[in-house]
């Protein structure tokens, strides 16, 4: 996971001097599903690729957009080579994408948390979760780790299994407000769409990171964070802007002061401005991160 947090990193940089060349996702539906595209050049490495979501109705049932975790979807990546032309290979599954996900929240936290921070609250513990812990740790020191979910067995199961894999303490809390309160970083990594904890539990200086579903009619951030927090960052604004009809910020007066998280990497932008600020990280999912981190895959492949 640290070798992808230094990777993403590195792309926010290029994406901010344009040798990562972005595209916003469109999809292809049909009655069947929906295929959606990621695309994305790296102009340093001389790749270019695109990650394809399978998206599926199955036995006619249809998939809720903000079910993140369903069993239809399906992912690859495929890699080309813009010096010869040539498939240079293709990743398969969702560890790509979600080590993707995580690694964007650990840059998040790297440059928008407090440097100082020692309590972690998460809720939801599912596969998202997962890596947004994985992150997490990799660039913070945290003394105190506590994960909420609805379901005893699943936030158990979490504590215990990524307590075990990542040889730290993890504290499985009985409510929402247990995990909220006191925390510095506060990862909500839900499917749930309606607000998973009461604003008023968070505190002072509190980065917030949201991954769970963002939509107008299924967020599970209430409005309310939003308008507590000192700075908004997302990672993509273009992407945000092909979301308008669908993005929870969209159209709003939110939507114009958030801020890339690109140009916080880059100290163009100083993000955090006071130990008692409120950050909020909404990523879209910056297009072309997948491609770098498979094609970083592929060539270690080779190198074996």
């Amino acid at each position: 996971m640290s070798t992808a947090i230094d990777r993403t990193e590195t792309a926010f940089r290029q994406y901010a001097t344009g040798t990562l060349v972005s595209q916003p996702r469109s999809s292809f539906d049909t009655d069947s599903g929906s295929l959606v595209f990621t695309p994305g050049e790296n102009m340093d490495d001389s790749v270019i690729g695109t990650r394809i979501s399978g998206k599926f109705t199955i036995g006619g049932s249809e998939q809720a957009d903000y079910d993140v975790e369903t069993p239809v979807k399906s992912d690859l990546v495929v890699v080309f080579d813009t010096e010869n032309g040539e498939l240079k290979g293709a990743v398969a599954g969702s560890r790509t994408p979600d080590v993707r996900t995580g690694a964007l929240g650990g840059v998040a936290i790297k440059h928008l948390a407090r440097p100082d921070s020692k309590t972690l609250g998460i809720i939801g513990t599912g596969r998202q979760a997962r890596t947004q812990l994985e992150a997490a740790v990799a660039v913070t020191a945290f003394d105190e780790i506590r994960a909420f979910s609805r379901t005893e067995e699943n936030r158990e199961r979490f504590a215990r299994e990524m307590g075990s894999e990542l040889e730290i303490d993890i504290e499985a809390v009985d409510s929402a407000e247990a995990a909220v309160t006191g925390a510095d970083v506060l990862v909500c990594a839900t499917t749930s769409p309606s607000p998973v904890f009461d604003p008023d539990l968070l505190e002072e200086g509190t980065h917030v990171h949201t991954i769970g579903p963002a939509w107008k009619d299924a967020h599970e951030l209430d409005m309310d964070v939003v308008e507590m927090a000192d700075v908004i960052v997302t990672d993509s604004k273009e992407q945000v802007r092909e979301y308008a009809d669908r993005y929870f910020l969209a159209g709003t007066k939110h939507e114009e002061q958030m801020v890339e998280l690109a140009d916080v990497v880059l100290e163009n932008h100083p993000g955090r401005t006071s130990s008692d600020a409120i950050t909020l990280f909404s990523p879209m999912g910056l297009p072309g991160t997948e491609v770098i981190l498979a094609n970083e895959i592929l060539n270690a492949s080779t190198t074996v």
